[in-house]
């Protein structure tokens, strides 16, 4: 999205600090400030400033040794509240097994957000790579 389809409503410097934290991954799991800067599009030392903050509220912490940041604690108990609320995993369960009973296959349940989804429950009488919370792009996936 370029800033001038932003809708004006936005604060740029809280969109540049939910897309910093999104830019972590699986395969991402620690950034560099540059890595970052590169990735976001903005000036290194707006980055630091991002990171210096979402640091100090704990939804990112540095590696001492290699002064890369990872996904800090806080953004687990934001996440984990988020998991308690949707009682549709839990009350899914059941038929998930079931499903899986009767198919012999995996069964999820996920969440479709744009492009990919969202993993919240899984069934599985086999060895598979996919758990609950996790997420593909939605081409990678079963869910089309």
């Amino acid at each position: 999205m370029t800033k001038s389809e932003r809708p004006k409503t936005r604060l740029s410097s809280v969109t540049t600090a939910i897309r910093l934290l999104k830019t972590f991954s699986e395969k991402d799991v620690e950034i560099g400030i540059s890595a970052l800067s590169k990735r976001l599009g903005v000036s290194k030392s707006t980055v630091h400033r991002l990171a210096t903050t979402l640091v100090a509220e704990g939804l990112l912490e540095q590696n001492p040794e290699t002064e890369r940041y990872h996904l800090g604690v806080a953004l687990f108990t934001l996440g984990a509240l988020v998991r308690r609320r949707m009682d549709l995993s839990n009350e899914a369960k059941p038929l998930l097994t079931e499903l899986r009973r009767i198919t012999n296959e995996n069964v999820h349940l996920a969440i479709l957000q744009g492009d990919s989804v969202t993993y919240i429950a899984t069934a599985s009488p086999i060895f598979m790579t996919s758990k609950a919370t996790s997420r593909c792009a939605l081409a990678r996936s079963s869910a089309r």
